[in-house]
């Protein structure tokens, strides 16, 4: 099962491949990968994956992914876990999900036009 490191992601299906946006598990920062052009959903999502990485930090106490503006680099900490004087306080989570009508995977997002289970079209 392909899994987002991200606890929320989209997927966009472009006429030649796969585009993917990955946010901050605290807000609503986000990330645009390129363009994978493969005809592969699991091998672009894997790419884009190793790519979005780069632009969020995880917690060392947590393990959420997280942007810049809520990641305490002094102790590699969420600001969840460990809150910084002057930073903007997190926006609640809102859980938005449906079910894949070909597999039955629990938990998809909310605007994700792929299944990350099983690949097909939701």
């Amino acid at each position: 099962m392909n899994r987002a490191f991200t606890r929320r992601y989209n997927t966009v299906r472009t006429q030649q491949g796969f585009r993917f946006i990955f946010y901050c598990d605290l807000c609503y920062t986000k990330y645009e990968t390129e363009e994978y052009r493969l005809d592969s959903f699991r091998e672009a999502f894997e790419l884009a994956q190793e790519e979005a990485q780069y632009h969020f930090n995880m917690c060392h106490k947590c393990s959420k992914w997280i942007c810049d503006e809520h990641y305490n680099q002094n102790v590699m900490q969420c600001v969840d876990c460990s809150p910084m004087p002057g930073r903007r306080k997190t926006k609640p989570d809102i859980p938005i999900t449906k079910i894949c009508s070909c597999c039955g995977a629990a938990g998809l997002e909310v605007g994700n036009c792929y299944c990350p289970k099983c690949g097909a079209a939701v």
